[in-house]
Order: structure tokens, then C-alpha cells, then sequence
């Protein structure tokens, strides 16, 4: 497959694969039928498939217990524990064979996904709120990711240059549900996000109790916590334990897959 270095040409080529099978991909873009354009891709073959996953390996680092899946009727990437087989799974749509022309869009795909998984998220079940909570675990986690690699990801996701949006990231998100804006790369928990997201919701008429003022947030994680390292460079998207808090920044200790792996293991054995 032919790869591209600048996100310019990647759409010079992606767009048009899709167009291919969606002549009238702006129709379905502007309707939000998301669900039509994925039915109208070809189902990837096996050796597609394989090949996608190997690649997806070979750009981002992913513990082997971590699960590559593809599910054609998917229309984004997705993260889950798998009951049925034990299993930590990241579920990927059929655009991510396409995705592939982009190392960028791979990159922050999988920075995603890993972060609800390292955050635990597949726990979270509140019940009559599965999408608020994904979206407001999602601008937690979104908050370290690279923006151009991250926008690149939506257009290719959501967008396909139709249109231009708004992401689900803390300088665009949360002055829409009145939180006031914190430094660079910090972000406030879940919860908080949830909970001032309900509280701004205008399309519902009710009585609602206004969250307490954030007192604190997010800056870094806890010492014991494992971690992945998005720092841009030769750490990239390596995983870490937090040893140390020095001055407010995390001190990690690099971890190799095999340690990473066993953790997950632990993790799915309580």
C-alpha cells in the first residue's frame, strides 16, 4: 500500500478510495449516515486484514494481549473487554485499511483506544449515559494526543473533507458545557466533564443541579500507574510505570511490551 508524509496528500489519495464506493459520500456525510457509507465499502478479505493488523504493530506498539479485531459493521475505532473470550479487544472499522496510507491517523487511533484501556474505562457502566460518558472519557483522553494527527483522524473517521467540526478535545469542548479552560495537556476527569456536559445540555428540560466548581483535575497521573508515553520523538507511544512526582511532572519508568503484557494479564485475572 502506498504511504504518504504530509496529511494533504493522504487525502489526495484516501478520498477518493472511499468515493469509489460512495459516489455520494457528501449526501451521507451532512445526514450523518455514517452507517451507509461503512455498507457500501467492501468487506476487507482475510489477508487484508492480516496485513492491517501487522501494520497497525509495526506503526504503534500494542501489548499482545491487547486484541486486534476487525468488525465491518463498526463505523469508528472502539476499545472493549471481551467477556466471552477474557480478552482486552481494540476493534477497528474498515477504514483503518485505508488509514494505513497515514501513519498519523494510525497513531492517534490506537494513542486513543490504549488510553480508555490503560484508564479502565471498559469498567465504567452508568447506567442511560454510554455515549455521554464515551464522550467526555474521550476529550480526557484526547487532551494528550496530537491535534493534526487527531484531526486527520476525525476527517478520515467522521468528516472526509466535507465538512469541518469541532473535536472532542478540552479547547473546543468544554467552553460548550461551561468549564473553565486549564494549561496544555491537562484535563479533568470523567467525571467532571460528565457532569458539567449534563448540566449545559439545553435539548433537555429539567431540573438539574449544578455540579460542584472543579476544585482539582488531571495534571498527572498517580505513582503506580502505567501509562503511555505520547511524547512526540523516540519515547513516542511507549508505555511507562509512574515512579516518581517531581515538581508537579510525572517520573516514568520505561516498561518493555512483555511487562506491559504481564500487567494486563494481572488485571484481568482480579
Amino acid at each position: 500500500m502506498e504511504t504518504f508524509k504530509t496529511s494533504e496528500d493522504f487525502f489526495k489519495w484516501y478520498l477518493p478510495q472511499i468515493r469509489k464506493h460512495v459516489p455520494s459520500l457528501e449526501r451521507y456525510v451532512l445526514s450523518g449516515n455514517h452507517a451507509g457509507i461503512v455498507r457500501r465499502i467492501p468487506k476487507l478479505t482475510k489477508a487484508q486484514q492480516k496485513f492491517m493488523f501487522k501494520k497497525i504493530r509495526e506503526i504503534q506498539k500494542i501489548p499482545n494481549n491487547v486484541f486486534l479485531v476487525y468488525n465491518h459493521s463498526f463505523q469508528t475505532w472502539a476499545s472493549c473487554y471481551n467477556p466471552r473470550k477474557k480478552r482486552l479487544e481494540i476493534i477497528i472499522p474498515v477504514y483503518g485499511y485505508y488509514m494505513l496510507g497515514y501513519e498519523p491517523v494510525i497513531i492517534a487511533a490506537v494513542q486513543h483506544e490504549m488510553g480508555h484501556i490503560l484508564n479502565r474505562d471498559y469498567l465504567v457502566q452508568l447506567d442511560g449515559h454510554p455515549n455521554c460518558t464515551n464522550v467526555a472519557m474521550d476529550c480526557r483522553i484526547n487532551a494528550q494526543i496530537n491535534r493534526d494527527a487527531l484531526r486527520a483522524l476525525y476527517h478520515a473517521t467522521y468528516w472526509f473533507k466535507v465538512k469541518e467540526d469541532k473535536m472532542i478535545v478540552p479547547e473546543e469542548f468544554y467552553e460548550d458545557i461551561g468549564l473553565p479552560q486549564i494549561k496544555t495537556g491537562a484535563a479533568y476527569s470523567w467525571k467532571t466533564i460528565h457532569d458539567y456536559y449534563h448540566y449545559n445540555d439545553t435539548s433537555k428540560k429539567q431540573d438539574k443541579k449544578k455540579p460542584k466548581k472543579p476544585e482539582t483535575y488531571i495534571k498527572d497521573p498517580q505513582i503506580g500507574d502505567i501509562v503511555q508515553i505520547i511524547k512526540e520523538g523516540k519515547d513516542e507511544g511507549k508505555f511507562g510505570k509512574v515512579v516518581d512526582i517531581v515538581s508537579g511532572k510525572s517520573v516514568v519508568e520505561e516498561m518493555t511490551l512483555e511487562e506491559v503484557q504481564e500487567y494486563f494479564d494481572n488485571e484481568m485475572d482480579k
